[in-house]
């Protein structure tokens, strides 16, 4: 796949200033995000989309997630090459887990059964069973400074029980599954205060953003851009 370089949207991820009620997010492409939070660093769904370069650009890292093994959202290969250079946790889906026994510390990799929660010290993982082509698992991330949910590119699921300050929510294209009625749905179940849109059309996220605009007004709802470091108010 074409990559693009991410270098200069790195370093500004890690220079941007944030409060402990805002985040700083950068987009690459599909589900694939960085999100910094006042004290701790999270990567979900980041395939092969940074290169070399960018990884070696890659500060604190406190975890990298993946919710399946879809191409557009794993590569083994950079699953390694962001562990070593960052020695951050990997959490995944387990039949991504199971593909990177061995290939990485074993005290480093979890195993992400739908339904646990995860005590990783800094911060809580609880996994969740998505919707969609073949198995894919959702994650509630509990950390120091708030509260994040990313929904891969999964249809809607009932997540009544949970609640999330950020919710990280695909609206359709090319999922199959995703969409913008489920985007909301997610949102509006997880009482987030605070959602950004990932992995669809253009005329996908603007369906999404009415619909909370109309119906959520108290959500800080935006989409994210490819490329483009953004800065949210969650709280």
């Amino acid at each position: 796949m074409f990559r693009k370089k991410f270098g200069e949207a790195i370093r500004e991820l890690y220079e941007t200033s944030i409060s402990a009620n805002e985040v700083a997010i950068l987009h690459l492409k599909y589900s694939g995000v960085i999100v910094r939070t006042a004290s701790q660093v999270f990567a979900f769904d980041v395939a092969d989309l940074m290169g070399r370069s960018d990884i070696e650009l890659l500060r604190e890292l406190n975890a990298l997630l993946y919710t399946h093994g879809h191409y557009d959202h794993y590569s083994r290969d950079h699953a390694k090459m962001i562990q070593s250079k960052t020695g951050a946790y990997i959490i995944a889906e387990p039949s991504v887990a199971a593909d990177l026994r061995g290939a990485i510390p074993e005290e480093k990799l979890v195993s992400a059964r739908p339904g646990e929660t995860f005590d990783l010290n800094e911060f809580k993982v609880t996994s969740i069973e998505g919707s969609h082509v073949g198995p894919i698992t959702l994650f509630i991330v509990e950390g120091k400074d708030l509260v994040i949910f990313h929904g891969g590119d999964s249809s809607y699921v009932p997540l009544e029980d949970y609640r999330a300050d950020l919710a990280l929510v695909p609206t359709g294209s090319p999922s199959p599954t995703a969409s913008p009625r489920s985007a909301f749905k997610m949102v509006s179940a997880l009482k987030a205060r605070a959602a950004a849109a990932f992995h669809g059309t253009s005329s996908q996220h603007n369906e999404f953003l009415n619909m909370v605009k109309s119906e959520l007004p108290q959500v800080n709802a935006i989409a994210l851009e490819e490329g483009k470091v953004v800065k949210i108010k969650v709280k």
